[in-house]
């Protein structure tokens, strides 16, 4: 979230990239065991759940956002990557939700 951040206060940046690292998954959302089991996705700096604020950052910053989807995309991967403008995916690029398997909305 802080290199979006950053991105958007530099007016020399035009667009901006989300990739994964590797090409096995471009994101596969967060850990539902953990979820499970503590009710949280694990600790974060704020202590609290900061997905919803990537995903207001993806939404309302001005410049174009790529996803670049390398490998897997699912469940909070996938939403990840809608947000984005403009998804570009490569060859090994898969799509999914894993939430009905799950019990997750």
């Amino acid at each position: 979230m802080t290199a979006f951040r950053f991105a958007w206060a530099d007016r020399a940046v035009q667009s901006v990239i989300l990739t994964g690292a590797g090409e096995k998954a471009f994101c596969t959302g967060g850990d539902v065991k953990q979820r499970a089991e503590t009710g949280d996705y694990g600790p974060s700096p704020s202590g609290t759940f900061e997905i919803w604020n990537l995903h207001k950052v993806i939404r309302d910053i001005p410049e174009l956002v790529i996803a670049a989807v390398n490998g897997l995309a699912i469940g909070g991967g996938h939403v990840l990557q809608v947000l984005c403008d403009l998804p570009i995916a490569s060859s090994t690029a898969r799509f999914g939700q894993s939430g009905p398997t799950v019990g997750s909305y």
